[in-house]
C-alpha cells in the first residue's frame, strides 16, 4: 500500500503549489490533529467535509470530519473556523463523535468540480448516498487524499 508520502509525491502536480513537501505536510497535519483529538494513535488519514445543508437525516452535522482507520471510518463534528483551514488542522477543531463505520463500508463517489467548493457523494452500506462537498480539491490536499483512499476520483 502507498504512504501517504508517496501519494504525495506521485499527485503533487494536482495541487497549488504543486510541491510534494508541502502536500505531505498538509496530510501529516490533519493525521496528527485527529490521532491527539480521539486519543488514538492509528489514523492513517483524516479531512472535513461538509453535508448539504438539505439533506437531513443522515446522522452527520453540517460540518464533519473524517479519520480513517485500517479498520473504521469515524466521523465527528468539526469546527471549520480557523485561519488554516483546509492546509492544516488543530485536535480542537475536531468535536465529539456522531458516527462510526468499518471502513470497507465507506467509499467516495460522483466527485464534481465546482466554483469554490467540490461537490462529491458519500456511500455507506445500507444507507442513503449523502452529497456533501469540501474546499476546492487543488487547494484541499487532506480532502483530495481521503476522497481518493475511499475509492473516488479526483477530477481534473
Amino acid at each position: 500500500m502507498e504512504t501517504p508520502d508517496e501519494w504525495a509525491e506521485r499527485n503533487a502536480g494536482y495541487f497549488d503549489p504543486p510541491e510534494a513537501e508541502v502536500v505531505g505536510m498538509v496530510l501529516a497535519s490533519w493525521r496528527v490533529s485527529a490521532n491527539l483529538a480521539l486519543g488514538r494513535d492509528d489514523v492513517e488519514l483524516a479531512a472535513a467535509f461538509q453535508r448539504h445543508y438539505t439533506k437531513l437525516g443522515t446522522g452527520l452535522p453540517p460540518n464533519f470530519a473524517l479519520a480513517v482507520t485500517a479498520d473504521e471510518v469515524i466521523a465527528c463534528k468539526f469546527d471549520p473556523s480557523s485561519v488554516s483551514h483546509p492546509r492544516a488542522a488543530h485536535d480542537s477543531q475536531f468535536k465529539k463523535e456522531v458516527a462510526r463505520w468499518p471502513r470497507e463500508s465507506i467509499r467516495f463517489g460522483e466527485t464534481e468540480t465546482g466554483p469554490l467548493a467540490y461537490g462529491m457523494t458519500l456511500h455507506v452500506d445500507g444507507r442513503k448516498p449523502i452529497p456533501c462537498r469540501a474546499p476546492k480539491l487543488p487547494k484541499n490536499p487532506a480532502s483530495a487524499y481521503a476522497v481518493v483512499m475511499l475509492g473516488g476520483e479526483l477530477p481534473a
